[in-house]
């Protein structure tokens, strides 16, 4: 009777973890997550991105010294800096060290099943557009957010400002 009670559990156990697979959906492909990376240039995304992180660093060094009297020695070693911190930047974020991460992302994320209705819309030619759309559309979107950032920034500090005001005009305990 133990032995049974003890089969039937198993036995519940495994159906239950076979249902929930199943409802959950198969895990997509390796195969098909590189396709769908590849529809929709994920590489070249990333690419974009560590030379924009490039230039925006370099522009940061080049703001920090402007204006300030720096010797040939000093410039050597900020140069020598920089090439350092591009060269990390490019072998971290490199294509071929980061595909297996999204791979493993995109596996835990998506079933089978989505990763082809994904395929399928980004084969068509309105998933292309927004594939080659997408990145102007955050550029331009970050560069509103920013326009909003000094106004926002400003109203905070008044509230803050304000808040301290007031925690000056209670009484002490």
């Amino acid at each position: 009777m133990k032995k049974l009670k003890c089969f039937l559990l198993l036995l519940a156990l495994t159906v239950s973890a076979a249902s929930t697979a199943f409802a959950a959906g198969t895990a997509p492909s390796d195969e098909s997550i590189r396709q769908l990376l590849v529809v929709t240039d994920a590489r070249k995304l990333v690419e974009d991105m560590t030379t924009r992180m490039d230039a925006h660093l370099r522009s940061s060094v080049q703001q920090t010294l402007q204006g300030k009297q720096v010797t040939a020695q000093q410039q050597k070693v900020v140069d020598n800096m920089m090439e350092k911190i591009v060269a990390i930047l490019h072998q971290e974020l490199a294509w071929d060290s980061l595909e297996a991460t999204y791979i493993r992302i995109y596996r835990d994320s998506f079933t089978q099943e989505e990763i082809d209705g994904i395929l399928a819309l980004y084969k068509t030619p309105a998933g292309q557009a927004m594939v080659k759309k997408m990145p102007i559309v955050m550029q331009r979107s970050m560069a509103e957010l920013q326009l909003r950032m000094g106004p926002m920034m400003q109203k905070l500090r008044t509230v803050q400002l304000e808040a301290m005001v007031e925690l000056k005009e209670q009484p002490a305990r």
